[in-house]
């Protein structure tokens, strides 16, 4: 027997996940890492088309290889992919000289398409506008991104990867021109790496205890703090229960024979832990999700000045929603990215007028990825940077680019130069083998409702069950204790209240297992991410239900914190906070400025209640 080499892929996301499971098939030792959750970097806030090339910016992409790669993800990926149809259409103001050119450029890629008058366009897609003057039929698909990466990482474990989320590279060694140990720090608290940019604007810590045991701004009556491994409370016919520890923090080394940056937007500081520099073009783009799908196909507008804002049903059922969007600005590095108010705005006035039924749609929450580009044209999109050759240090390459439809063959190219560089020949075989159905199991429930119905629904919005959320948290890979890998692998708290009447729901899942504290930490991570995404999208009487729900929360659940107070909004001490900006930087708090700000200049209503920092 041989020695089987161990490769260490850094990044979570669709490709690092793809990587993975590739090397795995092919019966190399692997290790995966990511720092937060699965799918945490940018493929949550995608709206996942898998492309017909109509789309495709880099010009230099071999469209051939990209429909191919289309067929192949449905053949082994069918259970997250959706065959909607697509329509790229021109409005009656937009410039017929660059549809024209559309054309010309789809018949210069060979890709097959119908041209269709208006008339015949509201025939295929009933919700268009009548000022729609024509519209190109294209063989469009839509993939749900957050279950394919879920389903690349069960085939990759199932194979013997090793997958481990909430761990984060830190130290990269080089020695003698060889890259060596890779030190990581694994935090799988609530708390953790996922979550750290939650506590950067004066927000106490969940680490912090008060004098009496209990976390700040809660009661300590429903169990002790952090560590105490017993709860104040029994649980009937059950004594006093022994809580189940979390794992605590750990910082380790990983001696790998090779390592792989699949960090996506952050390859370039990941590659600087080993003293690297690589180039990467970095795009932030803001994607709504809204409540009621009017859609049956996707739909795209293309705009004479080449930005491409997007209408789209979702991938797989996530509710009745539809997807709107994006706009498009390049940044510097990926802290940049955000959602503004102003985007939702910019979004809604491109769609509507292709779609009426938008305009009275509500939207749940806009959120912001970050894709990176090669500075190169390539055929498939993607750059494979060797340190080896690039740098003179063996070890390591960075994988820069790749998209959705064309991660399954960067992930060979990936794969086919590491097996070559280790004298290994093995044929790739993820585009005969099927990934994991990303479906979590249902747990059976020792704990039943009121009813005796043995799986409750959990979240109405998405009618998630507690079945379904105990098999996620027992899912293989997840971390315990953390609530965005429910959401990821349930859809739970994505509906239309955004986690509003179902948060807390969730947590009580992890209790009795995990003592109090550990569950509030979880509920607070998970409330926030889901506040998050709201704020920038929030107005008039949206704006409202929103603080309304919020207050429900911080006065039934005692969630507020220590650096703020609930006040009306209508008092002139919180409307001069409004106006401070050293007072509404925080993106940590729920608060009345983060909502109103460059709302009110539209004359949009104020919540009538609000958070105003002490």
């Amino acid at each position: 027997m041989g020695y089987t080499p161990h490769v260490l892929v850094i990044g979570g996301g669709v490709l690092g996940t793809g990587i993975a499971r590739d090397l795995v098939i092919r019966g190399l030792d692997v290790t995966l890492v990511e720092r937060g959750a699965l799918t945490a970097g940018t493929t949550g806030q995608s709206y996942g088309i898998l492309s017909s090339v109509a789309q495709f910016e880099p010009l230099g992409v071999d469209t051939k290889l990209v429909m191919r790669e289309r067929t192949t993800l449905q053949e082994i990926a069918d259970h997250c992919i959706e065959n909607t149809g697509g329509l790229l259409v021109r409005h009656s103001d937009d410039s017929a000289e660059q549809f024209e050119q559309l054309q010309s450029r789809l018949d210069a890629a060979e890709v097959e398409y119908e041209h269709l008058d208006g008339e015949h366009a509201q025939d295929i897609e009933p919700a268009l506008s009548s000022s729609v003057a024509e519209a190109l039929r294209v063989p469009d698909v839509v993939v749900d991104p957050l279950r394919l990466t879920v389903a690349n990482a069960r085939s990759a474990h199932s194979y013997g990867a090793r997958i481990r989320t909430h761990t984060e590279v830190t130290e990269i060694a080089v020695e003698d021109g060889t890259v060596g140990s890779v030190t990581v720090e694994h935090d799988p608290s609530p708390a953790g790496p996922r979550n750290r940019r939650h506590s950067d604007s004066g927000r106490q810590s969940s680490d912090s205890v008060r004098s009496d045991g209990g976390t700040p701004g809660r009661s300590s009556s429903g169990g002790p703090g952090r560590g105490s491994g017993q709860s104040n409370k029994s649980v009937p016919g059950a004594g006093k229960p022994q809580f189940r520890q979390p794992e605590q923090p750990s910082v380790e080394e990983i001696d790998a024979d090779y390592i792989i940056n699949a960090t996506g937007p952050w390859a370039r500081e990941v590659a600087a832990l080993a003293g690297f520099e690589v180039d990467v073009t970095l795009v932030a783009e803001t994607v709504l999700t809204a409540y009621g799908n009017p859609l049956e196909t996707v739909v795209r507008r293309w705009m004479p000045d080449k930005e491409h804002l997007t209408a789209s049903t979702t991938a797989v059922s996530r509710g009745e929603t539809v997807l709107l969007g994006s706009t498009r600005r390049e940044i510097s590095t990926p802290e940049e990215a955000s959602a503004f108010p102003d985007e939702v705005e910019r979004i809604r006035n491109v769609v509507t007028p292709l779609v009426p039924a938008v305009e009275e749609t509500r939207i749940l929450r806009a959120d912001c990825g970050v894709r990176s580009y090669p500075d190169v044209e390539t055929e498939d999109g993607c750059l494979l940077v060797d340190h080896g050759e690039v740098d003179a240090c063996w070890g390591m390459t960075t994988v820069i680019g790749g998209s959705l439809t064309t991660h399954r063959h960067v992930a060979e190219r990936v794969a086919d130069d590491v097996c070559a560089k280790f004298g290994i020949r093995r044929e790739c075989q993820t585009d005969e083998i099927p990934t994991h159905d990303s479906e979590v199991p249902h747990q059976d429930s020792d704990r039943q409702s009121q009813s005796g119905d043995e799986y409750p629904v959990v979240c109405e919005c998405q009618s998630v069950s507690r079945g379904a959320v105990r098999g996620a948290l027992a899912d293989e890979p997840s971390t315990d204790a953390d609530l965005d890998e429910v959401r990821i692998r349930t859809s739970a708290g994505m509906g239309h209240c955004q986690g509003g009447r179902c948060a807390h729901r969730l947590a009580a899942e992890l209790y009795p297992d995990y003592d109090a504290a550990t569950t509030n930490d979880a509920l607070d991570a998970f409330v926030e991410g889901r506040w998050e995404g709201q704020r920038p999208a929030l107005g008039g009487e949206h704006l409202r239900q929103a603080m309304q729900t919020y207050v429900v929360s911080a006065v039934t659940m005692n969630r507020t914190t220590p650096d703020v107070s609930l006040v009306p909004s209508k008092t002139d001490e919180v409307r001069e906070a409004v106006d401070d900006e050293e007072r509404t930087t925080s993106k940590n708090t729920v608060g009345l400025a983060g909502f109103d700000d460059g709302q009110q200049q539209r004359g949009r209503d104020s919540p009538p209640w609000g958070e105003r920092p002490i």
